[in-house]
């Protein structure tokens, strides 16, 4: 007989093996359920599920090549054949011993039967043998059958083993009910850990095949689900299928999570079907997240100044694209090198790095008068704009470009001034720090701007540090811009004195989420990390691996140079960022200055484009912002990031990136279920009202006493007999503090009307006569080396031709 028709023997003599256990079972239940006085009900009878599990356990037992029978005419008395048994090859050697001739049946051996599962559904598995059972009968009378109980052992088989397509329908289908179905576009294997430990199915993103890490889901990606469920089995596979399997099934359907690289998703996913929750905010334009958009904003908009709660330290940036600020960037070029040159002389003066003034010296005086006369010009129109009647006469293009030349060479090749004998380097210095005095009131970027004049120019779509370049002369600037007219470009003021951690340049990356644009709600992180260049911070070189500290940039060079201190992969976590503080005797400027800064600067940033935000409820974001620290601890920020980075780029990243993406998770589904759940290291900075809900912004203070608006009265009672005030008590009804309040008031509205007359009154005197006397005062006039007469009180400021731009008056010799 052929191994196929002898399998099909065994498994014909299985089913009648359960059959006939599961009636006798049955009938010695009913027996015992009688005797005891229970009444005798329709059990369940035998149906394909049961015959199912047990057979299921044969053929397990089967293909592990175990002995299930001994002898064919065992399992089935009543055949005529004698069939050979199944037997493996580690029992050959005790079947030929016990192969002896013996026709009598052994009752005392017991008949080897399969491992079968014969209980009914949600029944306990319980080991039965003959003899068990007839002990458990002794006692009471028995119903003799003539059906023979075979001795089974039973096995407890789950239904993965027999329907696991079943299983993983049911939970999607769970799933799918409880709104916890996601997709996540790309490689983010935190945000599918933090998914699935809650319970949600993954519908995997075709995006998710091409990445080199998903070589296994790549492989099987077009087999069929029943496929699939062949290969669960494959230990090594079991986890792929069933993740395939489980997409395969959410084919049709719209998740309820969509993590997304762009704004893609929001086509994917249309509203008009389900309001999916998604990770990005429609772009109206160019937005805070883009360094055109925070160009613009920087520009147009105004910055929401609140003490402690929001301000904006932004470089000043400019655009120049084809429509852009290019004549307000060269005009900002001009008067910051005319403050730049005036710089140079006080801090050569003082650290005597080169000489100023000697007669060797080939830059002649008169670039040093045409940069004082342009700040004072500067300060006039920047003080007296809404009071000045008379037209500055502004310095025409090829003087500026004369000027420059000759800064550049004092500047950026360390040149000096001609000594011609009239001027001295002490009474350069005198004039040098009277300006910058002056500038100091009216330009808040006088001490970050430096000495170099340096401006940074970034394409306005870039990433990762590409095509940025560090400029120090206008000319090439302007020649980048124009060989490359395909390409919109920024220009942002390089911030020439930050904050150095062992002379190497850094900057901070903090991460910030808006959970919600209505109401408008914003997070942010209580950690952050550092990113440092990999050479020592040097304004005469303006290479890359020292100004740019993008760790795409700074990875590609070696450290060399550099204190043994800093890592070699250029980051610190901002606990080690405070150690460091602590070291040099700050050990609170963190918490108490740099922290509240970058809040205040992120807050302002949002709040000034708060009306192009996306309004679409559902939507949330994670940002990361770039801040650069001044020598004073106080950030600026860069540029905020919309797609920050979350892999493990280094040991901090790969602590820290985890961590962030977990905690966004608790923020946006675990605190929006139940507001007391934890949100991580997430701290909310703004919360505006929310008219809807009526709910608004928890404020901290002291709450106004019911005193200040009225003064309650003694004896509150509403029935008056008579509603007439009666004089006497009208000192209970009436606040006094608040008359007091009211008066002095009254005072100060009055003070300021006077102010204001008199302010009137002077200006129409002005206008009225000739006024002969200017605005500044300077020693001496560089052009006619005389000096100025005694009616000139104030600062003069003068023309090319030695005469006072004001009044137009020749200076000459005093008399």
């Amino acid at each position: 007989m052929s191994l196929e028709n002898e399998l099909n023997e065994v498994i014909t003599s299985c089913k009648n093996i359960v059959n006939c256990n599961y009636s006798v079972i049955q009938k010695n239940q009913n027996v015992n359920r009688t005797e005891a006085g229970e009444v005798k009900g329709n059990d369940s009878q035998i149906t394909l599920e049961n015959i199912a599990q047990d057979m299921s356990g044969i053929l397990q037992n089967l293909r592990n090549h175990l002995e299930l029978f001994k002898n064919k005419s065992d399992m089935n008395p009543g055949s005529k054949r004698n069939n050979a048994p199944l037997k493996s090859n580690s029992n050959a050697s005790k079947t030929k011993k016990n192969n002896k001739p013996n026709n009598k049946p052994n009752n005392k051996q017991k008949c080897k039967a399969p491992l079968l599962n014969t209980r009914p559904m949600n029944k306990p598995a319980v080991p039965l043998s003959v003899k068990s059972k007839q002990s458990n009968l002794s006692s009471k009378p028995q119903r003799q059958s003539s059906m023979k109980l075979v001795n089974i052992t039973y096995v407890d088989v789950s239904r993965e083993s027999y329907d696991p397509l079943g299983i993983i329908r049911d939970e999607v289908q769970r799933a799918i009910r409880e709104g916890k179905t996601f997709t996540v576009q790309g490689n983010f294997p935190g945000i599918r850990r933090a998914l699935t430990r809650r319970g949600w199915i993954e519908k995997i993103h075709y995006l998710c095949y091409r990445l080199r890490f998903n070589e296994k889901l790549k492989e099987f990606q077009h087999h069929s689900i029943i496929e699939l469920v062949n290969l669960i089995r494959v230990r090594e596979l079991s986890d792929i299928c069933k993740r395939l399997i489980k997409s395969k099934l959410l084919a049709n359907h719209q998740v309820d999570f969509y993590w997304a690289y762009n704004c893609d998703c929001f086509r994917e996913c249309p509203d008009k079907v389900k309001m999916t929750k998604i990770n990005k905010f429609r772009r109206a334009g160019f937005s805070y997240t883009s360094k055109q958009g925070l160009c613009n904003a920087f520009q147009k908009s105004y910055f929401p100044r609140t003490p402690g709660a929001s301000k904006m330290n932004h470089p000043r940036t400019y655009s120049l694209s084809r429509n852009g600020d290019t004549p307000n960037f060269i005009n900002d070029f001009h008067i910051t090198a005319s403050m730049s040159l005036l710089k140079w002389v006080v801090n050569n003066s003082i650290a005597q790095n080169c000489k100023v003034i000697s007669p060797e010296g080939k830059i002649p005086l008169s670039v040093f008068d045409f940069a004082v006369n342009e700040c004072l010009k500067f300060i006039k129109k920047t003080i007296y704009e809404n009071f000045q009647d008379d037209i500055i006469e502004e310095a025409f293009e090829h003087e500026w470009a004369n000027y420059l030349e000759n800064f550049y060479k004092a500047a950026h090749m360390g040149g000096h001034f001609k000594d011609v004998g009239t001027v001295t380097e002490q009474d350069m210095v005198r004039r040098s720090n009277y300006i910058l005095s002056k500038l100091k009131e009216v330009w808040p970027y006088l001490d970050i701007d430096g000495i170099m004049n340096i401006w940074i120019l970034k394409p306005a779509n870039g990433s990762q540090g590409v095509g940025i370049h560090i400029c120090r002369t206008l000319k090439y600037i302007l020649d980048v811009v124009k060989l490359n007219p395909n390409r919109r470009y920024i220009i942002q003021k390089y911030i020439e004195r930050p904050f150095l951690i062992y002379n190497t340049k850094f900057d901070i990356r903090q991460w910030f989420l808006i959970s919600s644009s209505v109401p408008l709600t914003i997070w942010m992180y209580k950690q952050c990390y550092l990113r440092f260049s990999s050479k020592i911070y040097n304004l005469r070189k303006l290479h890359e691996s020292i100004h740019l500290t993008n760790n795409s940039v700074q990875c590609r060079y070696t450290k060399k140079h550099r204190n043994n201190a800093l890592p070699t992969y250029n980051m610190w976590n901002s606990s080690q960022f405070k150690n460091h503080l602590s070291d040099l005797g700050f050990p609170k400027v963190f918490d108490d200055i740099i922290y509240p800064g970058m809040r205040e600067c992120i807050i302002a940033s949002i709040l000034m484009l708060q009306d192009t935000l996306d309004r679409r409820t559902n939507c949330f974001e994670l940002y990361g912002a770039d801040f650069i620290l001044t020598e004073d601890f106080k950030p600026w920020l860069l540029e905020i990031n919309g797609n920050p980075a979350l892999h493990a780029s280094t040991p901090i990243t790969a602590k820290m990136c985890p961590m962030v993406v977990e905690d966004v998770i608790r923020v946006v589904i675990d605190y929006e279920k139940n507001k007391g759940a934890s949100t991580g290291e997430f701290e909310i900075i703004y919360q505006e009202f929310n008219s809807v809900s009526g709910k608004a912004t928890p404020v901290v203070g002291t709450s106004f006493q019911p005193e200040y608006c009225h003064s309650p009265l003694a004896n509150k009672t509403n029935n008056f007999k008579d509603k007439k005030i009666i004089a006497s008590n009208l000192n209970d009804i009436i606040d006094l503090g608040a008359v007091n309040c009211i008066k002095e008031t009254g005072k100060v509205i009055k003070k300021i009307l006077e102010d204001l007359m008199q302010l009137l009154n002077k200006r129409q005197q002005r206008g009225q006569e000739k006024i002969n006397t200017c605005n500044a005062i300077v020693p001496y006039n560089y052009y006619t080396n005389n000096m100025i007469r005694p009616e000139h009180s104030v600062p003069a400021i003068l023309s090319s031709t030695g005469n006072c731009i004001n009044c137009n008056h020749q200076l000459g010799m005093m008399q």
